[in-house]
């Protein structure tokens, strides 16, 4: 074997000069390369977690259904002859029940003793969360404003009419509740429950009229306007709306809002 000529060896030592030198940079890129792969990584979590919040289903089920003032609103009217008994008119007993759900109402309500006994309601029933009175003069026109009830989800009318049918003498609503999407990106529910506000209109000897009012002030219907693409107004099971005291059987109290997922 031949011996390595001077040139050979000089170029030799220069490409090991250069290799050294170029081993700290490839180190670098290397570190370089795999602090992006790990941030890009943690992005692709942090979008998992942004698109996979809470459901509105989720939502809705930890609605935290606590005390609240001035949360229930009832403009009432009461007709000039108001319960009208041997041609004269007379004041009436109005009763504002707040109750868990539908079926305590219904149970109270079930009939003319019954209705008349849960008017009357003297010792504490467990089935009512609260009872609220008033004396409902004829010509009367006032608006009534109610503290909710801690757990209550219902809200039944009793006119106490000489002629207590609950037909004619008892209506159910349901509190309404407003959910909205808190995420910028994806979905991440929230619902909270929101005003019950109604109107009442009392005849001479039944209840003449009973729906939830909507209008809201100026301010508010402009807020929601713009945020009509991340908010939803929606009920407990269908809009706030009355809920039937004798629902067809295997029916739901309302018709039913799909909830987004």
């Amino acid at each position: 074997m031949s011996r390595p000529t001077l040139r050979q060896a000089e170029f030799a030592a220069s490409v090991a000069e250069q290799t050294i030198r170029v081993a700290p940079t490839l180190r670098r890129a290397a570190q370089r390369v795999l602090t992006v792969c790990a941030l890009a990584f943690g992005l692709v979590l942090a979008g998992c977690s942004m698109f996979s919040g809470t459901s509105a289903k989720q939502a809705v089920a930890a609605v935290d259904w606590s005390a609240a003032g001035d949360a229930i609103l009832v403009q009432l009217d009461a007709d000039d002859l108001l319960n009208e008994y041997n041609n004269e008119p007379h004041t009436l007993l109005l009763g504002v029940v707040q109750t868990a759900d539908a079926d305590s109402f219904r149970k109270l309500s079930a009939d003319a003793g019954t209705l008349a006994s849960t008017l009357g309601e003297a010792a504490p029933n467990p089935a009512i969360l609260q009872l609220t009175r008033y004396v409902v003069q004829p010509g009367g026109h006032t608006i009534l404003s109610i503290d909710r009830a801690a757990k209550a989800k219902m809200v039944g009318l009793i006119a106490g009419f000489y002629t207590m049918d609950p037909a004619s003498s008892a209506r159910l609503f349901e509190i309404p509740l407003a959910i909205s999407n808190q995420a910028f990106v994806g979905h991440d529910y929230a619902a909270q429950p929101q005003t019950l506000a109604l109107r009442l209109s009392l005849g001479r000897d039944a209840i003449s009229d009973a729906a939830r009012l909507n209008p809201e002030p100026p301010q508010i219907v402009a807020a929601q306007k713009r945020a009509q693409a991340k908010q939803q107004i929606v009920p407990l099971d269908g809009g706030g709306k009355e809920v039937p005291l004798t629902p067809s059987n295997g029916a739901a109290d309302t018709a039913t809002i799909k909830l987004p997922n």
